[in-house]
This record gives structure tokens, sequence and C-alpha cells, in this order.
């Protein structure tokens, strides 16, 4: 089962309880809408988004980017 955690009216929208009481519900990912890439290192419980771009070059550019972990 995998959550997404409601859009945040102030950030973080999820705190290490959440998290806890996220993983005893028997959630296995959830997403915030924090953006930036996930890693490896990633929480399972507190994923990270990269925005949905408006067209297939942009989409290529900012995976190429958020793969090679480039801020430009």
């Amino acid at each position: 089962m995998h959550f997404a955690y409601p859009g945040p009216i102030l950030e973080p929208h999820y705190s290490p309880e959440t998290i806890l009481l996220t993983q005893k519900a028997g959630y296995q990912t959830a997403v915030t809408s924090t953006n930036g890439p996930v890693c490896r290192e990633s929480n399972p419980l507190a994923l990270r988004r990269v925005a949905a771009p408006n067209s297939m070059d942009e989409f290529k550019w900012k995976s190429e980017k958020s793969f090679l972990k480039r801020t430009i």
C-alpha cells in the first residue's frame, strides 16, 4: 500500500509521528509534497517528488538533472 501526505499549508506537512503512524497503518511507501529527487538513502515513508513537467523536453531535462543530483 502507498500513501500521499496531504498538500502542505506549513512545511513540513509531515512529522516523525505521522511517519510512524503511516508505518503502523501498513503503508510501504509515502510521498510528501517536498520537492527533490529520491535516492537510495531516502526514507520510503517520506519520499520527495519532482513536479510534473509541461513537455517531454522538460521531463527529460528534469529527469537527467535529478538523476545527476545537479542544481542549476
